[in-house]
This record gives C-alpha cells, sequence and structure tokens, in this order.
C-alpha cells in the first residue's frame, strides 16, 4: 500500500482536491465567502391593488383613460451581504385582444413601469375612530418619520412602505388585463450592487373611489403636474 501510494501521488491528490471541493461546497462553506444580497419580496394587506379609470374623452374612437396602482410591500434581506434598495419597478399585461405587434410585445411578454410617481398625500385609511397611516418607502411623508434609513438593509433586516405608479394617459387595451378582479404583476426590486430580485403577485383591481379611500390624490399625478407647469407658464416675472 504505501509502494502504491507513493507511486499514484498524484493521482490521489487529485482525489483528495475533489473530495475536499465537493465537502466545502456541500458543507456551504463556499456560499458563505460569496457574499452577496437577496432580497425577498412580500406584499402586504393595505393600498396593494390597481385600478383604470376613463377621462371623459376620446381619441380616435377610444376612451381615453389612465392606470395608477400602489403596493404596500415588504422587502428582506435574506443574503450574505448588506445592499440599499435603489429602485422599485412594476409590469403588467395590457388587455390587447387583437393579435398583432403589440399584442406580442405587451400582451405575451411584460409593460414595464420603471419610475415611481410621487403622490400630493399620504396612504391613511379610516377603521372607525381610528385612522391609520401607511409609509412610503421612498417618499417622504408629510406626517410620518423620515424612512431613508430602512433602505439599507444588513443581513436579516426588512423594510416595508408603499410605492406608488401613474401611468400616463391610454387608449384602447393599454390597461391592466383584468382575470376575476385581479391583475398578474411583476415587481423588481432593484438594489445597489445592479442585482434585480422579481416576483410575481396577483393584486386586485378596484374602482377609483375604493382607491381613494387610502388616499384622495389617487391617479391625479399627472393632472396636477400639467396644471403647475401650466400656472407656471402664464406667470409674468
Amino acid at each position: 500500500m504505501i509502494d502504491w501510494c507513493n507511486h499514484n501521488a498524484g493521482f490521489i491528490s487529485v482525489l483528495l482536491f475533489i473530495a475536499t471541493f465537493l465537502l466545502g461546497w456541500f458543507s456551504g462553506f463556499f456560499k458563505s465567502i460569496i457574499r452577496k444580497p437577496k432580497f425577498k419580496i412580500h406584499l402586504l394587506p393595505g393600498p396593494t391593488f390597481v385600478t383604470t379609470f376613463n377621462l371623459g374623452k376620446k381619441h380616435e374612437g377610444y376612451e381615453i383613460h389612465k392606470t395608477a396602482l400602489s403596493l404596500y410591500v415588504r422587502v428582506t434581506n435574506v443574503g450574505t451581504a448588506p445592499a440599499s434598495i435603489q429602485r422599485v419597478s412594476v409590469a403588467y399585461h395590457w388587455n390587447i385582444t387583437k393579435l398583432n405587434l403589440l399584442w406580442l410585445r405587451y400582451r405575451l411578454f411584460w409593460f414595464w413601469l420603471t419610475q415611481q410617481t410621487v403622490i400630493m398625500e399620504d396612504f391613511s385609511y379610516d377603521f372607525g375612530e381610528n385612522k391609520k397611516f401607511y409609509p412610503f418607502l421612498f417618499q417622504k411623508s408629510i406626517l410620518l418619520p423620515s424612512t431613508s434609513d430602512n433602505l439599507y438593509l444588513k443581513e436579516g433586516q426588512n423594510t416595508i412602505g408603499v410605492v406608488y405608479f401613474e401611468q400616463d394617459e391610454s387608449y384602447g387595451g393599454c390597461f391592466p388585463h383584468p382575470k376575476k378582479q385581479q391583475t398578474k404583476i411583476k415587481v423588481a426590486v432593484i438594489d445597489s450592487y445592479g442585482n434585480k430580485h422579481i416576483k410575481k403577485f396577483r393584486i386586485a383591481i378596484v374602482p377609483l373611489d375604493e382607491a381613494k379611500k387610502y388616499n384622495p390624490s389617487f391617479g391625479e399625478t399627472f393632472f396636477h403636474l400639467r396644471k403647475a407647469q401650466k400656472t407656471a407658464g402664464n406667470t409674468i416675472v
């Protein structure tokens, strides 16, 4: 045995290397030294819904409408390195029924809203004599303390908050595809390393008056911005 080992030292070294590598892999050693963040996404009860409403005008015979969406989201860092939340994006399928290039692009694939929209008021809800306020994830709240520090997540930490999106005026089937008063969405959280953490959900489709119970300014951001720009343009300096 001693003579055989001496004559096959190279082969034995390779076997020992492979055995050590496999043992380290299965024991999690290599996973522990490759440190990276991993965000787990949950949607919470509250202002998590989408609404599409008509604006009372038409384009080429089609009703012009607007879609607005809010998500009450919890993000947990279950990875092995800290990271900050840089951006949240959301996607959904358009309700296009005619088979064409738009159907292929936005009904088969996804239409993304990559930039969150600022909303004029805080999200809240009346529970009888009590009122619950929901924190924003990014936007500064009027009433609640700033949550900007909560965007940096160490291992095992989580943060919660509302993100709001508003699609500009559209027409035709350019709104979320409904199914049993729900629609399928995809949420992407981008961390400070540029990694995308993605998860799919189904959220409720609600009428505008229901959405406004959580925020009276729901769906009105672009209207207020254009009104402010028009007023500023008419101001004589």
